[in-house]
């Protein structure tokens, strides 16, 4: 399951643990993409590990919390990409 924000700049989106088809929401999300919309529109350059990018991540990354904490009640935590638990 996932989770997402887009700017007229910027696509950023965050996925669960959770299994999309049993649970419609979940309390923690991973960083997966960060897409620079202008200079990569066809969006080929992830830029969710790049360190350069974590002040942006954490500006994109509060209205999302904000609407999960609206929307689903929850107040879900956002970490980055590589604290992914491994299968």
């Amino acid at each position: 399951m996932g989770r997402g924000i887009r700017t007229k700049e910027w696509k950023y989106s965050v996925r669960g643990t959770g299994d999309g088809w049993e649970d419609s929401s979940c309390d923690t999300y991973y960083e997966e993409f960060l897409f620079d919309l202008v200079n990569d529109p066809y969006e080929k350059n992830n830029l969710v590990a790049d360190p350069a990018y974590a002040p942006l991540r954490k500006e994109l990354a509060a209205p999302l919390q904000g609407w999960i904490q609206r929307v689903e009640q929850k107040h879900a935590q956002i970490l980055p990409a590589d604290a992914y638990p491994a299968k």
